[in-house]
């Protein structure tokens, strides 16, 4: 269906692109996907997700100016060597998942690994395996 759909597409060649890679069996076969990023429409479907493939579908489409992609240092490479005046943007899912780590690491240097509350009577209660809120009537700890 996917490159049934990328044959389809006959629009003015695409400026911005969103290139990632995707499994067709889960560890086996892997494929690149490239969408137009305007139209939201599938443009192509590569075989493999190696960054040769991806150099030979710039090279034909040198008016692109804007490629969102993941981490994959194979695309990064095959952009910058084909197309180096084109933006490289990370995708919305990869830029929310570089900004998670970058709070896990930071939250992790910050905060102590074992965090001791008191209660009402000033005991100190042991939370080593998870911090949480307790609550009681009179006040908010």
């Amino acid at each position: 269906m996917l490159k049934n759909a990328g044959e389809k597409y006959e629009h003015a060649p695409p400026r911005k692109i969103g290139v990632d890679d995707w499994s067709y069996r889960k560890g086996h076969n892997y494929g690149t996907i490239i969408c137009d990023l305007e139209t939201h429409e599938v443009i192509d479907v590569l075989e493999g997700r190696d960054g040769e493939t991806l150099k030979k579908w710039l090279r034909e489409h040198p008016e692109v100016e804007i490629v969102t992609r993941d981490r994959a240092s194979s695309y990064s490479s095959a952009v910058t060597s084909v197309i180096p005046q084109a933006i490289q943007i990370a995708d919305r899912f990869h830029i929310s998942q570089n900004l998670i780590e970058a709070l896990n690491a930071s939250l992790k240097e910050a905060l102590p690994e074992k965090i001791e509350i008191p209660n009402e009577d000033n005991e100190k209660i042991d939370q080593t395996s998870e911090c949480e809120l307790v609550f009681n009537s009179k006040k908010r700890v």
